[in-house]
């Protein structure tokens, strides 16, 4: 009776003699393979698995971030993004290049005046008598 499973007041086993259920299996997102309930990431792709996917692949930060800082390096959170189709993808890259050009192009034209007004001051400068 030592390595018996039997409790002193019956035949109920002890909870602890019950082995835990096996775990539930999912399937990747992305390979299709089912994996443990518990993984963050398929074994067999590396693809994270679940809904933890970060703030900066929202399509409304990628635009935030992409015209106020990063310019068309946020194409790489465009792509990356699993939560925006095919044709939203190449709309806001569309939009991340366009306005990034534009921003490009404005900077070189306010630096190419300031450098126009650089050299009338100093044409001016070498004019005056008394130097």
């Amino acid at each position: 009776m030592e390595n018996s499973t039997e409790t002193p007041e019956g035949n109920a086993p002890f909870v602890g003699d019950i082995p835990p259920p096996p775990p539930l299996k999912k399937a990747c997102r992305k390979c299709l393979r089912l994996v443990g309930e518990g993984d963050n990431y398929c074994p067999h792709c590396g693809a994270r698995l679940g809904g933890g996917d970060g703030w900066y692949y929202r399509p409304f930060w990628i635009l935030v971030l992409s015209l106020a800082v990063l310019g068309p390096f946020g194409l790489f959170f465009v792509w990356k993004s699993p939560h925006m189709g095919r044709t939203a993808k190449w709309v806001m890259a569309a939009v991340i290049l366009i306005y990034s050009v534009a921003i490009l192009y404005s900077t070189y034209e306010l630096v190419m005046y300031d450098i126009r007004k650089i050299r009338e001051l100093m044409e001016l400068m070498r004019r005056v008598p008394g130097r």
